[in-house]
């Protein structure tokens, strides 16, 4: 036999697998599928999950996708309808884990046009569909059944879940969109201008001003600002107000961001923090402020955050002073 010939058999073996994972890497494995068990969706797995609609009666529905950098990784959630923002990502893997671990009280069998119309499942109640890699999988969910659970329809076939399945499905658009006011953060910002003093960097240092506007400003604790830094990254609302009147709202921090990544690909931001009053239909009144961010002068979502969680802008200047010698 040639030499040559196990070094083409090779080369052909080595084609054949490439292709094999090219045409395979989108699709579910068998070992993927056995994980799952006997669930309600045993096809349901949730980390290949790329896609989510969810439809509440006749409502809008609500569009979530996976955003990934390369195949494999689990990537950043989105939401693309009604609108476009980012998304909660707890609440979508709340959402995941409550399909992957769902099962039945009873199953039902194959489904007739007529089992539909008496279970509720004709015009469902509720309506989720998942792209799992190449697959698209559609639950269904209809009026409740004698002694307890709603009916359910998955893949054609019947059965009757309990609650938990069906609160995690029934939610609208603002339990599922991020909460945090700065969607990208602020840890990268080189100006933070409160009411009554501002906080610059240079060369790697914060200052502030303490003595006097004449006065070269004193250096400030690194830790204390990275401390209001994080405090107003994870600034998050505890609900989103819609198209409701703007009330009188004040200034409460400026920042700036320099630009950064390679060659400063990523633009520099100017935001502006504004705080108003207690939030409408408060229960403890006091105890939620109106906020906004405002992004290069466009004004951002009127939204309700905690007023304790304001209270790290009330520190005064000397607070950030560095005491170390």
């Amino acid at each position: 036999m040639s030499a040559r010939v196990p070094l083409v058999l090779g080369v052909i073996a080595a084609l054949l697998f490439g292709f094999i994972v090219f045409v395979e890497r989108d699709t579910l494995s068998s070992s993927e599928v056995r994980q799952e068990g006997a669930r309600l969706a045993p096809r349901f797995v949730r980390s290949r999950v790329d896609r989510i609609e969810l439809r509440r009666g006749h409502d809008a529905p609500i569009v979530i996708v996976r955003e990934r950098e390369e195949q494999g990784l689990l990537g950043d959630w989105r939401l693309e309808a009604p609108l476009a923002t980012d998304a909660d990502d707890d609440a979508v893997s709340s959402l995941l884990g409550a399909v992957q671990w769902a099962d039945a009280r009873r199953r039902l069998g194959p489904l007739s046009g007529e089992d539909r119309e008496t279970f509720g499942l004709a015009e469902p109640q509720l309506e989720a569909r998942f792209v799992v890699a190449t697959e698209t999988l559609t639950l269904r969910v209809g009026g409740e059944a004698p002694g307890g659970g709603r009916y359910l329809e998955v893949g054609g076939e019947g059965s009757v879940v309990g609650a938990d399945l069906v609160e995690a499905l029934d939610h609208d658009v603002d339990h599922f969109r991020s909460k945090r006011l700065f969607a990208r953060g602020v840890l990268d910002a080189d100006r933070v201008a409160l009411p009554d003093f501002a906080l610059t960097a240079e060369d790697g240092r914060w200052r502030v001003p303490l003595a006097g506007p004449d006065t070269a400003p004193l250096l400030a604790a690194r830790g204390r600002v990275e401390e209001l830094l994080r405090g107003l990254t994870d600034l998050e609302a505890t609900r989103f107000m819609g198209e409701e009147a703007a009330p009188e709202l004040e200034v409460a921090a400026e920042l700036h961001t320099p630009p950064g990544g390679l060659d400063g690909e990523v633009p520099p931001r100017d935001l502006t923090l504004r705080v108003g009053g207690a939030c409408p239909d408060a229960g403890d009144q006091g105890a939620e402020r109106v906020v906004r961010v405002d992004e290069a002068g466009e004004a951002g979502e009127l939204a309700c955050v905690l007023a304790s969680d304001l209270a790290l802008l009330e520190r005064p200047a000397t607070d950030y002073r560095e005491l170390r010698p």
